[in-house]
């Protein structure tokens, strides 16, 4: 299903050439951190907001949204996002499949907890499971980010497999969980993806028809210039954009 740009996010433009590889990536966000001492909160607080301003636009107040969070980075930004949605007056559930991997993403998760998200106990009852995924209005992906790892958990291949007979709308965060594995894997089939700090290149080689949208991470642009990347993302102009290429 393809889906219309929200109104507010400017398009940028970037050719196939200014495509970042993952590996690219990694190491923007490992400069930024170890280099510039940018907390990893503050990246997962400003992920998660512009994630819930995306969410927001595309959908209503009566609409049910689920998250489903994984216990890195990339779990703690959907959790930031379902407690941004909370508190503007959205109605969130929340879904993690292991535990918080750190005390972060669990301060993340009590956060949320304490600001309305409903936390759900799906564990060991598949038709349940089911019937939450497939009753969703909205579905967030923030299982895993860039650093997923071969083969994925059957937790996750399960609901991955209720994701894609869902008909409701879906989202990822930063890029969908499987889509580093073969084409014949199981993946979140995201119909709008909010990737962060930079476009990637495995974006539009596997989903190129998502809705794609980029999203300031906090990572200084003198990062940027210093790795080579040929391009400044004008973040001062807007702090999320609708992603194009050419």
């Amino acid at each position: 299903m393809s889906h219309s740009p929200a109104p507010g996010f400017p398009e940028l433009w970037v050719t196939q050439e200014e495509l970042l590889e993952i590996e690219a990536f990694r190491q923007l966000d490992y400069e930024a951190i170890e280099k510039y001492s940018i907390p990893i909160e503050l990246m997962m607080e400003n992920a998660g907001l512009h994630l819930a301003r995306i969410i927001a636009v595309h959908t209503s107040m009566e609409s049910n949204i689920l998250v489903l969070a994984g216990k890195g980075n990339n779990g703690g930004g959907g959790l930031t996002a379902a407690r941004r949605l909370a508190c503007w007056g959205f109605k969130v559930s929340m879904y993690m499949p292991d535990p918080p991997g750190s005390s972060l993403v669990e301060i993340q998760r009590v956060r949320a907890i304490k600001c309305g998200v409903i936390e759900m106990d799906l564990q060991g009852t598949e038709g349940i499971m089911r019937t939450e995924v497939m009753q969703a209005e909205v579905m967030v992906d923030a299982l895993l980010g860039f650093s997923q790892r071969l083969p994925l958990p059957g937790s996750y291949l399960e609901i991955l497999r209720h994701a894609t007979g869902s008909a409701g709308l879906k989202i990822s965060l930063d890029i969908p969980t499987g889509i580093l594995t073969d084409e014949l894997s199981e993946k979140f089939p995201a119909g709008i993806i909010c990737t962060l700090a930079a476009p990637k290149k495995i974006l539009f080689d596997r989903v190129p028809d998502s809705l794609i949208y980029l999203a300031d991470l906090g990572i200084p642009k003198e990062i940027y210039a210093r790795r080579g990347v040929p391009f400044r993302i004008p973040f001062e102009k807007s702090p999320v954009f609708t992603l194009r290429t050419y």
